[in-house]
């Protein structure tokens, strides 16, 4: 597998629960820079702020192992929220690190931030999804599916040059279209 593979949620849990080094990888590569953006407003180390994202780590797991994730939210989502938790017990804990009125601001930026990233994940997911049933629909349904939205032909464009009626074409399109919804929905 490879980085990419595990933008899915699902396959990113059953990884990091295998105890699999990409998943770890993919955590660390996508998930670490938005936890430093969350901490910025805080006087913390680097230490501090790989403590944090570590202890983070572990509880994500630990909540994986023992269903306390519900899979409600994006792991992202999640593991965010766990991060944040920590962040605060921690300043709360050092009277001297508070929250500027610019902390507040950056970490309502970051949470935007988050939301953006997990829809562009799920818009991801959603284009793999579809390329991949693109794949497994029959040739001429491609075609048609080619003609009709990418290259803008009519129905009566696509017919001649399939050698169908425009009618006929029209009816395949939507078996078609229905064919490809049930493999992405699968």
């Amino acid at each position: 597998m490879n980085l990419k593979d595990y933008m899915n949620d699902e396959t990113l849990i059953n990884g990091l629960l295998n105890e699999e080094s990409m998943a770890f990888k993919y955590v660390y590569s996508k998930y670490k820079p938005m936890i430093i953006k969350l901490m910025q407003g805080f006087k913390l180390s680097n230490d501090q702020v790989d403590d944090i994202f570590q202890d983070g780590l572990i509880i994500l797991i630990k909540n994986l192992r023992n269903g306390k994730f519900s899979r409600q939210a994006k792991v992202s989502t999640y593991f965010y929220g766990i991060c944040r938790n920590l962040v605060f017990q921690k300043s709360s804990k050092k009277t001297e690190t508070t929250l500027s009125s610019d902390s507040e601001f950056l970490l309502d930026q970051v949470q935007e931030e988050v939301s953006e990233m997990d829809g562009l994940i799920e818009k991801e997911n959603q284009f793999a999804q579809l390329e991949s049933a693109m794949q497994k629909i029959s040739e001429e349904c491609r075609k048609i599916f080619q003609g009709f939205y990418y290259q803008r032909k009519s129905m009566n464009e696509l017919a001649e040059e399939l050698g169908y009626t425009s009618s006929f074409i029209r009816v395949k399109k939507n078996r078609c279209m229905n064919h490809l919804k049930k493999l992405v929905h699968e």
